[in-house]
């Protein structure tokens, strides 16, 4: 048992459940006023900050600096418990059967190939040709925001002319939010990329492909 809870699959397991079940939380009406009261005492703080300093732009940025390393720090924390109670709680159900439905098990197979390429792209080296070609993939998507798919572009270092590899609240600086929106922003590309329908599908598995190789 020690060994199935040490297998790196149960993570990207969790990868593949989290992004729908994140989905299926902000649908549900009540528990999207939680998060957008959240986002919105985030902004209260900000807006109180920015009454307090006044004008002095140097205060405010150093505030702003320590207030987005700590909701980085606290995403990551969070991110880390979250995986570790769900390795548990799946090791305390190994019994469970998983019905055979093949429909299911391709998208779960295209969810995790999507996720290992996601975790590879963070630490790769990418040529010109091939940042171009991924960030006019997600810049065509039809679903998500401008301001999403820009703040995916940053933190996977898809930028144009750029090698500098920025976290949550390096992006949050930029873009003068929270880490945690920068967070949410990038989750909502990715549940868009592992959602992906043909023609989509396949041409951004030929795409993973290349870059792969």
């Amino acid at each position: 048992m020690e060994e199935f809870f040490r297998q790196p699959i149960l993570e990207k397991l969790y990868h593949y459940l989290s992004t729908d079940f994140e989905e299926k939380l902000l649908h549900d009406k009540k528990e999207s006023k939680k998060y957008y009261a959240i986002l919105a005492a985030e902004e209260q703080l900000y807006s109180t900050l920015k009454e307090i300093v006044g004008n002095d732009k140097n205060k405010l940025e150093q505030l702003m600096y320590i207030i987005t390393q700590l909701e980085d720090y606290c995403c990551k924390e969070t991110e880390y418990w979250n995986k570790k109670y769900f390795k548990l709680g799946f090791t305390c159900m190994i019994d469970i059967k998983i019905p055979k439905n093949s429909r299911h098990s391709e998208k779960y197979n295209f969810s995790m190939k999507v996720h290992n390429f996601l975790d590879s792209l963070r630490t790769k080296n990418l040529d010109k040709k091939q940042k171009s070609l991924l960030s006019t993939f997600i810049n065509n998507l039809k679903n998500g925001t401008e301001i999403q798919k820009r703040r995916f572009l940053m933190y996977y270092n898809l930028i144009p002319n750029n090698d500098e590899l920025l976290g949550y609240c390096d992006i949050g600086k930029i873009e003068h939010c929270s880490g945690s929106a920068i967070r949410t922003s990038i989750s909502a590309i990715i549940l868009q990329l592992v959602r992906l329908e043909d023609p989509q599908k396949s041409l951004f598995l030929t795409i993973m492909n290349k870059i792969y190789m």
